[in-house]
């Protein structure tokens, strides 16, 4: 598709190309209790999140090839009980898109606060076969979901973020809406920004 620039960075058009041009237009401009220094640090992400998913979306291998294992970072989206003990987690990655799997041990005091939609993790997913559940392995890395729930403002927020997310077909790579997730994310602790952030993220969405 065609090409459009913005503030000297050129994006491809596409179903996010809104990243930079409307996320720093638009949703910066109307944060007017934001810092300079925010909006410039949100700037600077989108436009880092474009350049790096542009990469990923012109990679046949990470669009086409989903191996028996996997190693990503993930947002958490879902988790669902399974049995006594385990649990059944919904993660999006960059590479990978939606994947779920079973978490042994996913009910226990351990990774309960782990195992929260909206947390930030590093997950390894292994099968016999590609068509098969296969199993998670999680390490923490940003656990957001503690701090989100005691708003329930930003909750709400989070709840429709990844809702909508689950919607995606599973093991389609969307590299770009996984990096506009995690900058939405990454705002919520800035009440001015998030809700204009998570807005632009619906519309690309659709």
């Amino acid at each position: 598709g065609r090409n459009c620039e913005t503030n000297g960075v050129t994006e491809p058009s596409g179903p996010f190309s809104f990243n930079v041009s409307l996320y720093s237009t638009t949703a910066v401009k109307t944060a007017s209790a934001a810092t300079d220094g925010n909006r410039m640090a949100i700037r600077c992400k989108l436009e880092a999140a474009l350049i790096f998913s542009s990469a990923l979306e012109n990679s046949t291998t990470a669009l086409l090839i989903f191996m028996t294992e996997i190693s990503a970072r993930g947002l958490i989206l879902n988790v669902k009980p399974h049995g006594e003990t385990s649990a059944i987690v919904e993660v999006l990655t960059a590479e990978h898109g939606r994947c779920s799997g079973l978490v042994r041990g996913g009910r226990s005091r351990r990774l309960r606060p782990v195992l929260q939609p909206g947390n930030l993790v590093g997950c390894h997913w292994h099968a016999r076969l590609e068509e098969h559940l296969g199993t998670f392995q999680f390490e923490a890395m940003a656990l957001k979901a503690g701090f989100i729930m005691d708003d329930r403002f930003k909750l709400a927020g989070l709840s429709s973020l990844t809702s909508l997310a689950q919607l995606l077909p599973e093991r389609e790579p969307h590299p770009r809406l996984y990096h506009a997730s995690r900058i939405v994310l990454d705002a919520f602790d800035d009440d001015a920004m998030w809700p204009a952030l998570l807005v632009r993220w619906e519309i690309g969405l659709l």
